[in-house]
């Protein structure tokens, strides 16, 4: 029953606060299940308890663990309408048989069946593993009701003598006699001893002194611990001891039901920021994790409605975002019946003629079947990510607070689940505080893993303009110069500019760790032969420069100069692990992961793992990112197996990242399509490129099994999987490759000239951002290695004046040229074209709508090729050979 009569509280008490205490314990299956509330009358034309038993399969299978009956103990029949509420005479139904006006407490009232059926109901849904919760409603009673006659001491009495009614005219319990409350005690017991009933859901709680719900949740502790109670009250204090939640009305009806409503009747009232102002007002003065029973209707609100049901009155969009919501929130979901079917025809708590639902007319209609397949999956995401269930929620900014509600659920374990909500009926393009954009449906949103649901809605996040259109160029200190140090690579950059390079990436400069016993080197280390011990990727100390590169000022003046030059620098940082000796590891022995014996924990590299479990090893590494954009002014980092860490960690240190430097780039050495959501500007571009690498592979090894398809199928496959306008970064060779790689296998000595100037014309003409190998850009062949410096540096002087380096920089300077000169390269979309060559010939034009079209077609084979595309353009081709340029209008 409504009981807004009855929350006439005192002001102080309303406004006092228990978020210093914790509220009661609630067993698990309640707190992480789905509750469905039956009303036997609408169940079946039947209208009884066995009609409602033939749902519960089907229940089960939508994911419903937790079923919660009305009343259905017997019903005052008497017929005297002073004795009715004003809402049963509204009804039509000429039945006194109100489920809230309760005749008998101890028996099932003749309409629904009997006291066996509802034993039945009880034993069938345990079978199947589900929870039976049932109204009880001790606030009044019918005025023919056998506990009226036989004891009317137990309630109150005007002064006449007679009987008190309360607001909706129905004899009033009086719980200051201590043998009322021993009365209602003895029936919640009954339910529980003699029926099994798993808990209770309790009719205006609030109206009913909170010591009286105390003292009868110690008797069912005693009798049976792990009880269930709902209160169908606000008060914050409820959930302390007796109750395991609260009814969700200051959040799901007063907030978000008017919102809707106002949304069809007056949408210029409409202020989705009131949802958020509602949650963090009610929650700031109730015990630390209250639970709330989160519904969008139930048996009141759509026995009100008449014929004007909510899903006829709002519309499918509007329910469904309104039911999404109520599983995102913290709390338990709680759905009425028919909702996940969309019903939308009368039903009525006062009577069951013609208000029954037609399951067969609508349990397979097509909002139906999309309506049960969300709530399966919003299910299915309660069980997989605990933050749904165990974790808080935090509210997210945005730039549409008046249309749009944004939080996301976090506890620390799970990946954090994500929820943006349109409350309004236009497109909205909006922006969180993170930097997050996404584009909603009028009543659309988003709801899911956070690595997935941003995915779903649309695109990555933003990237700086310098490095979306740029080219990227990764320096090895020790190559780049016969010293191998920064001043030497400095002396590069003039040379890297003139040839449209506005991008360095340097490989870790930070000091290596001089240990020298080699079962702490990575294998690859041991194998290089070169007994050196200071791996760049095996850290030492983070915050200074290794002395073998300079010193910290040389690493100063090398971002100035590039900076002098336009040009920006990206730092390699390693966070996944470090040296045996770090200094780290000395003085925070506890930011680690370790074996259950004690001992350190190591990579399959050998090296020490960290603990990013930890706030203060988290606390840590962000201070290390912006120790480098603060004293040295770096634009970006290149983040190591940024996949072997926490995607949520990169997400934290990005926000403050945006902060200091709102156009810094973070590029992923990974594969997670989540990455590019909240965290970083580009992944690395394994997708696509490793597609041309085997590809070229093959060519050399076994041609016969060439397929230059398998290229397109790549990339629409990252397509596919990745967030809209995600950008890789497109490689052939970087530090890995080249090291791992023995002198006659360097892909300028394997492949070729002519192959290597196709594929690395690829990665300038596919989406993404092409980064080039030091060496590369003057077709260097032979062998470079991270591992050491001596006898493996390039020797520009020679190198710079071959007649294929220098034919190779000039189609690197074209190439940067035209990304510079067509947004098409950088901005618009990749459209493959088919041809008639499909195994030789692939073809793509770059389009975004404001420059020319640039095409590509390029021949991967070591025949010459005459090659038709879909439009009837025609290519002559050279073995490797390919065409790459603008198209006219």
């Amino acid at each position: 029953m409504l009981f807004a009569i009855l929350l006439a509280v005192p002001s102080f008490l309303s406004a006092q606060t228990f978020r210093d205490r914790s509220a009661r314990e609630t067993p698990e299956w309640f707190r992480k299940g789905l509750t469905y509330q039956v009303m036997p009358r609408c169940m079946s034309e039947e209208g009884t308890l066995k009609g409602a038993e033939a749902h519960l399969e089907r229940l089960l299978d939508l994911g419903v663990n937790t079923v919660y009956l009305l009343p259905v103990n017997v019903a005052d029949t008497d017929m005297d309408r002073a004795y009715w509420s004003p809402r049963q005479i509204k009804s039509g139904f000429d039945d006194p048989r109100n489920p809230y006006r309760a005749g008998d407490y101890f028996h099932v009232d003749p309409e629904y069946g009997t006291d066996q059926d509802l034993k039945d109901f009880i034993n069938h849904a345990h079978r199947i593993g589900q929870k039976v919760l049932l109204d009880l409603v001790f606030l009044h009673c019918g005025p023919g009701a056998g506990v009226v006659r036989e004891h009317p001491e137990y309630f109150q009495h005007n002064e006449d003598g007679s009987v008190k009614n309360g607001p909706w005219r129905f004899p009033i319990f009086d719980f200051s006699r201590q043998e009322t409350r021993e009365f209602f005690k003895g029936i919640m017991l009954y339910y529980v001893r003699d029926f099994g009933a798993d808990g209770f859901r309790l009719d205006v709680a609030d109206g009913i002194p909170l010591d009286f719900w105390e003292e009868a949740r110690k008797a069912l502790d005693e009798f049976r611990p792990g009880i269930v109670l709902v209160a169908e009250g606000r008060k914050p204090e409820n959930t302390l001891y007796a109750f395991d939640a609260n009814y969700n009305w200051p959040v799901c009806l007063d907030a978000v039901n008017v919102l809707l409503r106002n949304s069809v009747v007056a949408p210029d009232k409409c202020d989705a920021s009131l949802i958020r102002k509602a949650h963090e007002e009610y929650f700031a003065r109730c015990p630390k994790g209250t639970l709330l029973w989160n519904f969008y209707d139930n048996h009141d609100r759509s026995t009100d409605c008449m014929h004007n049901r909510f899903e006829k009155f709002r519309g499918y969009d509007r329910c469904t975002l309104g039911q999404a919501f109520d599983f995102a929130l913290d709390g338990v979901p709680f759905l009425f019946s028919g909702e996940e079917v969309c019903y939308d025809k009368r039903v009525s708590l006062f009577g069951h003629k013609d208000c029954w639902i037609d399951w067969k007319a609508y349990l397979d209609t097509p909002h139906a079947v999309e309506r049960k397949a969300n709530i399966k999956a919003w299910v299915a995401m309660r069980k997989n990510y605990s933050a749904l269930t165990d974790g808080e929620t935090i509210w997210i900014d945005n730039d549409q607070p008046k249309a749009v509600v944004s939080f996301k659920r976090h506890d620390g374990v799970s990946e954090d689940v994500l929820f943006i909500g349109n409350f309004s009926w236009k497109l909205v393009r909006v922006t969180l505080a993170d930097g997050t954009k996404c584009m909603l449906k009028p009543w659309g949103f988003v709801f899911g893993p956070r690595s997935k649901a941003l995915n779903e809605a649309g695109k990555a996040r933003e990237t700086p303009d310098w490095f979306r259109e740029g080219v990227s160029y990764q320096i090895i200190p020790r190559t780049m110069s016969e010293q191998g140090t920064l001043k030497g690579a400095e002396a590069e950059l003039e040379r890297l500019r003139s040839i449209g390079i506005n991008t360095v990436y340097l490989l870790p400069v930070n000091e290596a760790d001089a240990d020298m016993d080699q079962s702490k080197w990575a294998p690859w280390q041991v194998k290089s032969g070169f007994n050196e011990p200071r791996n760049p990727y095996r850290a030492s100390d983070y915050f200074h420069v290794d002395p073998e590169y300079g010193t910290d000022r040389d690493l100063k003046d090398f971002v100035e100069h590039a900076h002098q030059l336009g040009m920006h620098v990206i730092l390699d940082l390693v966070f996944a692990h470090c040296g045996p000796t770090a200094r780290v590891l000395k003085q925070h022995p506890e930011y680690f992961q370790y074996n259950p014996d004690g001992t350190m924990k190591l990579t399959r590299w050998n090296f020490p793992v960290f603990d990013f479990g930890r706030q203060d090893t988290r606390a840590y590494m962000r201070s290390i990112m912006y120790y480098y954009i603060a004293d040295y002014n770096v634009d970006g980092f290149r983040l190591d197996v940024a996949d072997q860490i926490p995607l949520d960690f990169w997400e934290e240190a990005r926000t403050v990242v945006d902060v200091m430097n709102p156009d810094f780039v973070m590029v992923a050495e990974g594969r997670n399509p989540g990455n590019t959501l909240y965290a970083f500007n580009a992944d690395y571009g394994w997708p696509v490129c490793d597609s041309v690498r085997k590809l070229m592979k093959l060519s050399v090894q076994k041609p016969e099994e060439c397929d230059a398809s398998t290229i397109r199928a790549a990339h629409e496959k990252f397509t596919a999987t990745y967030p809209k306008g995600t950008l890789l970064w497109n490689m052939l060779d970087n530090h890995d490759i080249a090291t791992k790689a023995a002198p006659e296998d360097r892909h300028e000595r394997l492949w070729g000239y002519e192959r290597c100037t196709l594929a690395m014309a690829y990665t300038f003409a596919v989406d993404g951002v092409p980064f080039l190998f030091n060496g590369e850009e003057v077709c260097y062949d032979k062998y470079v290695s991270f591992y050491r410096h001596k006898d493996h540096w390039i020797n520009w002087k020679e190198e710079t004046v071959k007649p294929r380096a220098a034919e190779r920089s000039a189609n690197i300077k074209a190439w940067s040229a035209m990304r510079k000169t067509y947004s098409a390269l950088t901005r618009g979309e990749t459209v493959w074209i088919d041809n008639d060559q499909p195994k030789s010939v692939i073809s793509f034009k770059r389009h975004d709508g404001v420059s020319q079209d640039v095409i590509f077609v390029g021949n991967f084979s070591d025949k010459k090729v005459r090659v038709k595309l879909a439009d009837g353009t025609k290519y002559k081709l050279e073995p490797w050979g390919f065409v790459f340029e603008p198209l006219a209008f």
